[in-house]
């Protein structure tokens, strides 16, 4: 069966990061935009569940 869907993401799977990173800039800039909104600390444990490839959780590292 031809699933659309399934046929979309196998077809992006391949740059799916590009479409989302832009610059190693913007991906400091976002991340530390969400350490601050969600007020993180470095004791804070955070869990990245279903959130795409992680290229923005990594940072938190």
């Amino acid at each position: 069966m031809n699933n659309p869907s399934e046929n979309h993401y196998k077809n992006i799977a391949n740059i799916y990061d590009n479409l989302w990173s832009y610059s190693p800039e913007y991906i400091k800039f976002t991340t530390q935009k969400i350490i601050e909104h969600l007020h993180l600390s470095p004791t804070d444990t955070l869990v990245d569940i279903g959130c795409g490839t992680g290229i923005y959780s990594k940072i938190f590292l």
